[in-house]
């Protein structure tokens, strides 16, 4: 493993109000206002309302819940929760008022050395890979870590064989 290669993706809840701003820096869209409680003329959930992210179609807003802590410095400190969907990944998250998460996306860049040096182009997790001059075994990318990564050797049926550790380095 010669490197992580992070791919950020930040969101930040900046408004408790209706419709709450989210930001995503990341994006070419900076700012979006959803409501996860909009319904549309008709009485049903008002999706575009609910959905942001890249092209509007990456996040859902699912539940706005308003809460707030004892501060010595302000008095109240507004901890409000928005649960989010992230329609690419498939799980849920709860975006703190104030607080930036990154949800970024890595992927890991090898190096084969035997005699010759072979770069291996960068590849995400669950992503494949072949050693140059050695092309009768694919590689998965398990998972990534800060200063190592988990491969694993593919059968020919395409499951994996065990697992190996490559350390950065």
């Amino acid at each position: 493993m010669v490197q992580r290669i992070s791919n950020d993706y930040r969101i930040t809840l900046r408004s408790p109000s209706t419709p709450h701003q989210v930001a995503t820096p990341d994006d070419k869209r900076k700012n979006w206002f959803v409501d996860p409680n909009a319904m549309d003329a008709s009485g049903q959930p008002d999706m575009k309302a609910r959905s942001f992210g890249k092209d509007g179609s990456r996040f859902k807003a699912v539940k706005f819940e308003r809460k707030a802590i004892p501060d010595p410095t302000v008095g109240e400190r507004d901890v409000s929760e928005l649960t989010v969907e992230d329609i690419v990944r498939g799980n849920t998250l709860v975006l703190v008022m104030g607080k930036e998460q990154n949800l970024a996306d890595y992927e890991v860049k090898f190096q084969f050395r035997l005699k010759v040096v072979a770069d291996i182009p960068p590849v995400k997790k669950g992503g494949t890979f072949r050693i140059p001059g050695h092309e009768s075994t694919t590689y998965k990318v398990i998972d990534i870590l800060e200063d190592s990564a988990v491969i694993s050797p593919l059968k020919a049926d395409g499951t994996p064989d065990g697992e190996l550790v490559v350390k950065k380095g």
